[in-house]
């Protein structure tokens, strides 16, 4: 790998991956709240609003 990545790509990639793994479960749970019945306009709002805190920010 290290002929493709220099060292801060390396590290980029890292913590791209953790904070992917930290906000799957949040992600899923939002995911479950639109499954069904089908939401609301509120609903969606609301949870769009809470998975952009979880987006990155840059």
């Amino acid at each position: 790998m290290n002929q493709y990545f220099t060292r801060k790509d390396l590290a980029a990639l890292v913590a791209e991956l953790r904070h992917s793994l930290a906000a799957a479960p949040e992600l899923q749970a939002f995911s479950d709240e639109l499954a069904f019945p089908t939401p609301t306009h509120a609903v969606v709002q609301a949870s769009w609003e809470r998975i952009k805190k979880t987006l990155p920010t840059e």
